[in-house]
């Protein structure tokens, strides 16, 4: 995991710094990806930076013009409860956080439900603030996890709330499209 934070901390970093604002997603021309058992669309503005196998799990990065990130990883199925994900995943930000950013939360992280397409997703979000010379840049991130006989994927998505409205519908049409081999569930434990 170590990997995928040094992309995503760098990637919020170069944000902080050259304040590359975030546009709306393109999901009128949204792109379509598949790739070894992994299918999803797009936005058509948003790149697929990242697509990666190591140490027996896989790694996705979909990225938007600004900061947001959608993070799918693969591991083979049973590894880990979605909550057991969710914590492990805040821990290994906290921890991989460099010491020039100060990340704080109030260590909530609420259950959601949310109606995409025809397909009721549930999941976790968690809210925490990252702060850097000053300035505070309130995030989200939420969680899901689908399942087939023999992978469970967790897909993660991150951005600053103030640019949430501008990327949630980005974040819906890789939801509401991904497929990984052919029986699929979304599960909240």
């Amino acid at each position: 995991m170590y990997y995928l934070y040094r992309m995503v901390l760098f990637s919020i970093l170069t944000t902080f710094i050259i304040g590359c604002g975030e546009r709306n997603a393109n999901v009128i021309n949204s792109e379509n990806y598949h790739k070894s058992g992994i299918s999803f669309s797009y936005p058509g503005n948003w790149e697929v930076t990242e697509d990666l196998e190591e140490n027996g799990y896989r790694y996705i990065f979909i990225e938007s013009p600004g900061d947001a990130i959608a993070k799918i990883e693969i591991y083979d199925k049973g590894n880990f409860k979605l909550s057991e994900f969710v914590e492990l995943d805040i821990e290994s930000l906290k921890s991989e956080m460099p010491k020039f950013f100060k990340l704080s939360d109030r260590g909530e992280i609420k259950e959601l439900q949310k109606v995409i397409g025809e397909k009721l997703l549930k999941g976790y979000r968690y809210e925490f603030n990252l702060s850097i010379l000053g300035v505070d840049v309130p995030h989200v991130t939420e969680y899901y996890m689908f399942q087939s006989k023999t992978e469970s994927a967790y897909i993660s998505n991150q951005v600053a709330v103030e640019d949430l409205s501008k990327v949630q519908n980005g974040f819906n049409i890789i939801l509401d499209d991904f497929k990984i081999q052919k029986t699929l569930t979304n599960v909240s434990n």
